[in-house]
């Protein structure tokens, strides 16, 4: 009896053929395809399957600043809670300004120690707090702010430099003298007005620290107007925080 082998014919082996490359191109292209495969722009944003690309395929730091393009990131494009105050500066700003009458005294620094104190900015330890004052005597009107610490070893920069060093004097600290921790002053004697503009710093022990721009603007007896300042002798305090 005669068998007969059977032969595929010329057109079944390339469709075996086809099958078998089908089947195995793509782990073959898995393995053999790498970023230096692939030309420049040959990925483009419609390539891209939707939400194939999530964070935890993206590696850290790979997106930075550079790398997004002008009106990118929209509120609508950000999740709710993605961005929240621990992941941002914390900025203060005292608006429009911060009026505050002026308290009299005989002299200066009688009429600053009576003068009570008004916060401006705090982060953790730190304070900064203003005081408007005038010695009737002399017909001197300051308007002046100051840092303030709870914590010991602190720093600042302003009218008062405390950068730390060899003496404990030379820290912001909790026991600090309000006259050695003088951010800005300004002043003005007899009638009229001045404004004084500065940047300031302060930095605690373990991170917490201001960066300030401020304004201090004072008003001593009569004028041809109020402007911000209100009626009377006055100081207006203005700015911004960050830190």
């Amino acid at each position: 009896m005669n068998t007969r082998r059977f032969l595929p014919s010329p057109s079944m082996g390339v469709a075996l053929l086809a099958l078998a490359i089908a089947l195995g191109g793509t782990a073959w292209a898995a393995n053999k395809i790498g970023t230096s495969q692939i030309r420049n722009n040959a990925v483009t944003t419609p390539k891209i399957k939707k939400k194939a690309i999530t964070s935890a395929k993206i590696n850290p730091k790979a997106v930075t600043t550079a790398k997004i393009a002008a009106q990118a990131v929209k509120t609508g494009k950000i999740a709710p809670d993605a961005v929240n105050s621990s992941k941002i500066a914390d900025y203060g700003t005292i608006g429009n300004g911060t009026a505050i009458q002026a308290t009299d005294g005989p002299t200066v620094d009688a009429a600053r120690d009576a003068a009570p104190p008004t916060q401006l900015y705090r982060k953790g330890p730190l304070t900064v707090y203003a005081k408007c004052f005038r010695d009737t005597v002399t017909d001197e009107l300051r308007g002046e702010m100051y840092a303030a610490t709870t914590q010991d070893f602190s720093i600042m920069e302003g009218t008062d430099d405390l950068g730390g060093g060899p003496l404990a004097t030379d820290y912001l600290n909790s026991d600090t003298p309000e006259v050695d921790r003088q951010l800005d002053t300004q002043s003005v004697i007899g009638p009229g007005t001045a404004y004084f503009e500065d940047e300031n710093m302060m930095a605690a022990p373990g991170g917490p620290a201001l960066s300030m721009v401020t304004g201090i603007g004072v008003k001593n007896g009569p004028v041809l107007a109020n402007g911000p300042y209100g009626p009377g002798n006055a100081c207006v305090f203005q700015g911004g925080s960050f830190g």
